[in-house]
């Protein structure tokens, strides 16, 4: 796939198994898990979005209860069912691994989420990438070493 616009995507196996990183969050009832995927800072960049609405909104209002703040979990509704997308799970990732967009069949688009909420998808994505700068918190994958091999499929690619 070579033009990415800003919403949701299936991502080829492939890359899991490249990336051997257990990225890959399988959704139960739809085999297959989707990602919000946005261009943030010259890279493409992958946030899983999990149906573990119930789990999570739980963890977060425990949280909330002790005075934690949890910025990296953001509340969605996509097709009609609550979600949750994993900011601190998200990656970078190369179009050469995305699989496919999700399709919003009532308007023939790729499905995404509304303007102001993308706004604060980036606005989160971009505090986590300076928390990880600046070593107060993690992302759950090795970004470094997946863009090595983001770097290293593409030059495989040109020969």
């Amino acid at each position: 796939m070579d033009t990415i616009t800003t919403g949701f995507y299936f991502i080829k196996d492939e890359f899991f198994k490249l990336t051997n990183t257990k990225l890959e969050f399988v959704d139960f009832k739809n085999n297959r898990h989707m990602y919000f995927v946005i261009f943030y800072n010259h890279e493409l960049w992958a946030i899983p979005l999990s149906s573990q609405y119930e789990k999570y909104k739980k963890w977060y209002e425990e949280a909330k209860q002790m005075n934690k703040k949890n910025r990296f979990l953001i509340f969605v509704n996509v097709l009609h069912k609550d979600g949750v997308l994993l900011v601190q799970n998200a990656f970078p990732i190369s179009p050469a691994f995305i699989e496919r967009p999700v399709m919003d069949l009532t308007t023939d688009t790729i499905l995404s989420l509304p303007t102001e909420l993308i706004e604060f998808v980036v606005k989160r994505l971009k505090r986590m990438i300076i928390f990880e700068e600046k070593g107060i918190l993690k992302f759950h994958v090795d970004l470094k070493a997946i863009r090595t091999i983001i770097y290293n499929h593409k030059n495989n690619d040109k020969r």
